[in-house]
């Protein structure tokens, strides 16, 4: 972008950086990303729609109170992750933006930790390969746990150069995309959380 301004000489342009190409690449990714969770929900509700009993008599529905412990964990962590972005931007702070980086990689195990067990649970009752409903459920658990650890792997890699400085204020595109895809992997929880473990219970009676 640029903007003009006028001196005693004349008019004089002034020109401002636009996004870099790291963020245009992370607003690809996560657009394609995105789409791909769309498809596998639509397949999610597209077998519920063909099939009518969803799920299966006898097939467990994911259970709400440790899901929902997790998911306050998992999406809580979008705040720490926004307190290490201000605290390095604005005020130039390595300390405190590393401090909430570990804050939010902490929160984001204990949601990993759970999801493992929760899986080991499902395994015993529900096979992925018996049923439509245990094969989706499976599948976008795990497909969007796989992005979680894509994540917090980047964010260690942010912190690490966070710690060395060699990310600052000055230079935060690491940290600003890193935060850009932390933050999808949260929402797209939301959504995920919505069609698995409530709509069943809300939209079959």
């Amino acid at each position: 972008m640029s903007g003009v301004g006028t001196t005693a000489h004349g008019p004089v342009v002034e020109i401002r950086p636009g996004r870099s190409t790291a963020w245009w690449g992370m607003i690809s990714l996560i657009v394609t990303e995105g789409v791909l969770f769309g498809l596998l929900l639509f397949v999610y509700f597209y077998f519920w729609a063909g099939l009518g009993d969803w799920p299966p008599p006898g097939v467990p529905v994911p259970e709400l109170v440790g899901s929902g412990i997790r998911s306050a964990l998992l999406l809580g962590s979008t705040a720490p992750v926004i307190l290490a972005e201000r605290s390095l931007m604005e005020r130039g702070d390595t300390a405190k933006c590393a401090m909430w980086l570990v804050v939010a990689l902490a929160m984001a195990a204990m949601f990993l930790i759970g999801h493992i067990q929760e899986q080991l649970l499902l395994f015993a009752e529900l096979s992925p390969t018996e049923t439509a409903y245990g094969s989706a459920v499976v599948t976008i658990l795990n497909f969007h746990a796989v992005h979680l650890i894509i994540g917090m792997i980047a964010l260690t890699f942010v912190l690490t150069h966070v710690l060395r400085r060699r990310i600052t204020a000055e230079r935060h595109t690491m940290l600003e995309i890193g935060g850009m895809y932390w933050h999808f992997v949260d929402v797209i929880w939301v959504f995920v959380y919505g069609a698995l473990y409530l709509s069943p219970r809300v939209l079959s009676g």
